[in-house]
Parts: C-alpha cells; structure tokens; sequence
C-alpha cells in the first residue's frame, strides 16, 4: 500500500515537467533571437530530462498500466526531436530547429492531452497540492 507521505508528496515528475517549461520557454526566445548556442545549450536538457527516482516511476507505470508503452512513446520522440534540434542548431539551420522544436511541442501536447488530467486526478486530486 503507497504511504500517507507518499500520497500527500507532490511526484517529482511534477517538478520535471516544470522544468521542461522553463527550458521550452528559454528555447523560443532563442529561436526568436537566432542564438544558436543558447539552443545548443538547451536542446540536451529538453531531451535528456531528469527523470523521476525508482519508487516514483514504480508508483506511475503502476497507474498508468497498458499506457504505458504510449506514456514511453511520447517521451522517447522528444528526446529524438530535441537531439535533431540541437543538431539543427550546430548547423545554425533555423528551418530545421522550428521544424524539431515543433515536433518537441506536439509531443508534448499529445502526452498531455492524454495524460495530464488522469495524472491530477489520481494523483493529486483532495490534496490541495494543485496544478
């Protein structure tokens, strides 16, 4: 049985995806100044992400049963997508790093339309801790 700490215990998956905001966020406005490095630079945090520690990825595989091939799935195109951004961004071929942060955007979007509700129901849901 999962432990009351536990269940209050906000998942660090949370804090994972609010860094992945931070890093999305600071990836637009490096495209929108051309600064090539700083995509450099961002494109390895975007695809090699922290991940959540052992008995949190136990605790959501565990809710998300047969969903997670799919859950995997989205995860592991946008590692790819942020690998050829970055190697876009080595280029400096800024056609090619819209096109793979576009696709790191669809990705994150299908993942959280499918996912992001269930997740703060189950969860979050009756313990305050939020969005």
């Amino acid at each position: 049985t999962t432990s009351m700490a536990q269940q209050t215990q906000s998942l660090h998956l949370k804090r994972v995806m609010q860094d992945l905001s931070k890093h999305m966020q600071s990836t637009t406005d490096a495209i929108a100044r051309e600064d090539w490095d700083m995509v450099l630079k961002l494109a390895p945090q975007i695809g090699q992400h922290e991940e959540p520690p052992t008995s949190e990825k136990l605790r959501i595989l565990a809710y998300l049963g047969k969903d997670a091939a799919r859950f995997r799935h989205y995860d592991h195109q946008t590692h790819e997508a942020a690998d050829e951004m970055r190697q876009a961004a080595l280029k400096q071929d800024g056609k090619a790093v819209i096109k793979a942060y576009a696709n790191i955007q669809n990705n994150c979007l299908a993942c959280h339309s499918n996912f992001r509700s269930g997740f703060q129901k189950h969860f979050y849901e009756g313990l305050g801790a939020g969005k």
